[in-house]
């Protein structure tokens, strides 16, 4: 075989792996883009509002006044609206725009974590789009020092807007005049505050709407 020949086969061998690796990491890269498509985004249409699922968030657009707000929650309004709100709920909650967030500091450690969540929820929501002023507080306990500086407050305080955040079974918001109490274990519990939160934003609309903030 001539040097040219072995030149030719060489050359031949070079270019065919060449082509080789080109198809196959064309082949990886359309491969990849083919089953590594982005999930599409979970939507949900809840009455008049459009929500969008982002990671672990509840996405939807609420309007007070001129201003629009983006309203995120753990959960969507279908995964709550079947809580149960019980009693009468008095028009006096909106006269005054300071709400007490007021929590048990004898519960069970173990309910702390969704404890936090349930009332960081209702602060974070109330103070920014609704427009009211929670305030921390405790149902009893002055000689607790978690509860040394802050009021005490619960459901006796006729004169006041009080939301209890309550770690136990069943789950349930209970309404007495001015008082709210928010109830349920674990993650039930930030689902019953998250239901309370969508009936103030008017996206759920129960039978009986414990305040219109």
């Amino acid at each position: 075989m001539s040097e040219i020949d072995k030149d030719k086969i060489q050359n031949i061998f070079v270019i065919a792996i060449t082509i080789a690796v080109i198809i196959f990491l064309l082949s990886v890269l359309f491969g990849v883009k083919y089953y590594y498509q982005p999930k599409p985004q979970e939507t949900l249409k809840y009455n008049t509002f459009n929500f969008v699922k982002q990671g672990a968030i509840w996405y939807t657009n609420w309007q007070r006044n001129e201003k629009v707000y983006q309203i995120g929650l753990r959960h969507s309004p279908a995964e709550v609206e079947k809580i149960p709100i019980i009693g009468n709920f008095s028009n006096d909650f909106n006269k005054n725009n300071k709400i007490y967030i007021s929590f048990d500091p004898f519960s069970d450690n173990k309910t702390f974590k969704h404890q936090a969540t349930a009332a960081s929820e209702l602060t974070t929501q109330l103070s920014g789009p609704l427009g009211r002023k929670p305030t921390a507080a405790c149902t009893k306990g002055e000689q607790v020092k978690a509860c040394q500086n802050r009021p005490i407050v619960n459901c006796d305080n006729k004169d006041l807007n009080v939301v209890i955040i309550k770690a136990e079974e069943p789950t349930q918001i209970l309404l007495n005049n001015t008082c709210i109490t928010i109830q349920g274990k674990d993650d039930e519990l930030v689902k019953a505050a998250e239901k309370t939160l969508y009936v103030w934003f008017n996206i759920i609309k129960p039978p009986t709407v414990p305040a219109r903030i």
